[in-house]
């Protein structure tokens, strides 16, 4: 088998954080919610072809499929208990590079922890958020046993088309080279190209190139294309799939070794620039329009997350509790009922006090949602009046409330201050701090 396409499943986390009940979106109509259209566009259909494919499903997306479709979650589970064709994805879709160690540290540990109780195996490849990478990223995935990730040739240096090489540098690391032009040819092609060219057209790049790698949104079939499941099918059928990157790391062909391109990603060729400030990337639906706001947002985000450890690391310390250990941990009970929370905090710390351990467990959930609120998804679009960049604005107001509860100091204030800098393209919407007091 000489063709492996990868398949990136995610949703950002469309839920409000304070009820935990997923939101409605009405851009989504006639369904619910953004995850309710695409899961009957994509998920569901495109369930029978998982084997056959590489993948990866964001924890996010996991998590609503077990709320809210239980029998969509069990297919996927036990999809990928037989065949293992999944690889892991951090938590939380956040730029990585842009995030400190203790927060990588924190997002990775999550996404395996979870990976591991829902799938039942432990993960040996990682998809990184928008491919964004670093070395400091890859050093901590490797340190806690992850073996390769996936990246676009002009992330690496060395490289000699798409396959499996050495990463320069991380003893045991690894890294799948993906096509770049084949898996934009596939991101990106109409819907006759779909239904007509496809399949010849990978036939040839395979004869052209040997072995070939693509890596692309999962997304991409069924629901922004809608041919796209019919296609996968039409590829399966001219036995063109059958094979993962698992398999093929299991068979251990490396080509060489390559140095990876530190703050380099697959949806910006400007690094990393899109997620912290105006570059000229955007959708291109709106031409004209500027994405300045990125900035302010990204650091009103950052003065939100300063003051969070400033109030955090003095409260565990006071109470002699090892705050690293306490949030690595949290993810196997942060999305139980709060007495489950609850008697598993008395359990591991023995206090207790009521107010003290209400206290702790509202830490917890202040940190969990600071690195929500970093979710990509918030700076790639074309402004902040977007659906988008109100999921992020909504964790952050939870932060600020929670804050503001547990050190009776106001944080909303200061906040404000910084997301008014954050203007819409819209002047009549604007800026970040106005949508940020729309929200319910």
């Amino acid at each position: 088998m000489k063709f492996i396409i990868h398949l990136h499943f995610y949703q950002p986390p469309r839920y409000d954080p304070k009820s935990g009940n997923y939101l409605v979106e009405k851009s989504a109509h006639p369904f619910r919610n953004w995850n309710e259209r695409i899961s009957a566009e994509c998920y569901e259909p495109i369930l029978s072809m998982l084997p056959y494919v590489s993948y990866n499903f964001g924890p996010t997306l996991i998590e609503w499929m077990k709320r809210e479709k239980p029998d969509l979650f069990g297919s996927v589970v036990e999809i990928t208990r037989r065949v293992r064709n999944a690889i892991l994805q951090p938590y939380y879709h956040i730029i990585m590079p842009l995030a400190d160690d203790f927060m990588k540290e924190v997002n990775f540990v999550w996404g395996i922890r979870y990976f591991k109780r829902i799938f039942g195996f432990s993960p040996i490849g990682c998809w990184l958020p928008e491919c964004a990478v670093d070395t400091s990223t890859l050093m901590v995935m490797r340190r806690l046993g992850i073996r390769f990730t996936i990246l676009g040739e002009d992330q690496v240096r060395g490289s000699r088309g798409s396959g499996l090489y050495r990463v320069k540098g991380i003893d045991g690391l690894y890294v799948f080279v993906f096509d770049r032009p084949i898996s934009g040819t596939i991101a990106f092609g109409d819907e006759e190209f779909y239904r007509r060219e496809l399949v010849n057209y990978i036939r040839k790049e395979i004869r052209k190139k040997g072995i070939v790698i693509s890596a692309t949104d999962g997304e991409t079939f069924g629901h922004h294309k809608k041919e796209g499941i019919r296609a996968l099918k039409k590829l399966f059928r001219a036995d063109l799939l059958g094979f993962s990157l698992n398999d093929a790391f299991d068979l251990g062909l490396v080509k060489g070794e390559v140095k990876v391109i530190d703050n380099t990603s697959w949806s910006c060729p400007h690094g990393l620039v899109r997620w912290y400030d105006h570059c000229g990337c955007s959708t291109g639906t709106h031409p004209g329009w500027n994405q300045r706001w990125r900035r302010p947002l990204r650091e009103a985000m950052n003065w939100l997350a300063d003051k969070v450890y400033r109030f955090m690391i003095p409260f565990f310390e006071e109470l002699n509790l090892d705050y690293r250990r306490l949030i690595l941990s949290y993810v196997d009970y942060m999305n139980y009922p709060e007495w489950v929370i609850y008697r598993w905090l008395v359990d591991l710390t023995k206090i207790k006090d009521d107010k003290v351990l209400r206290r702790l467990k509202l830490f917890l959930d202040c940190y969990r949602f600071t690195i929500a609120m970093y979710t990509s998804c918030g700076w790639f679009f074309d402004d902040p009046s977007g659906p988008e960049t109100e999921i992020v604005l909504r964790f952050a107001k939870r932060v600020v409330e929670i804050l503001e509860e547990v050190t009776d100091y106001h944080i909303e204030e200061g906040f404000l201050d910084r997301l008014a800098q954050a203007k819409s393209n819209v002047p009549l919407l604007g800026t970040a701090r106005e949508v940020y007091r729309r929200l319910n």
